[in-house]
């Protein structure tokens, strides 16, 4: 069974998560994990990714994107040269 914990926060992530883009080790993720396991985060690392999304009407990218939803497959280096899809920069945690 996979659990979608996203999913189950809706009100949290338009409340607080300020990345329109936000889906992988960017804003949320980053929080999370500075949050639970500190030592994980290289912070020396952490930049704003150049995110380069598709000029498809249908390509939808980020936890506050609504609407129905296609899954498909892309690795994260297509989406940003870092791999990272939004902005860790916005935690509070980085200072």
């Amino acid at each position: 069974m996979v659990i979608d914990t996203v999913s189950l926060i809706p009100d949290f992530i338009e409340k607080f998560i300020e990345t329109p883009y936000d889906a992988h080790a960017g804003e949320f993720e980053t929080s999370t994990t500075l949050a639970n396991r500190e030592n994980f985060v290289v912070k020396e690392k952490i930049k704003k990714p150049e995110i380069k999304l598709s000029d498809s009407k249908y390509t939808k990218i980020g936890l506050k994107e609504t609407g129905p939803k296609v899954s498909w497959g892309f690795r994260t280096k297509e989406i940003s040269e870092t791999g990272v899809i939004g902005d860790a920069r916005a935690t509070d945690r980085l200072d």
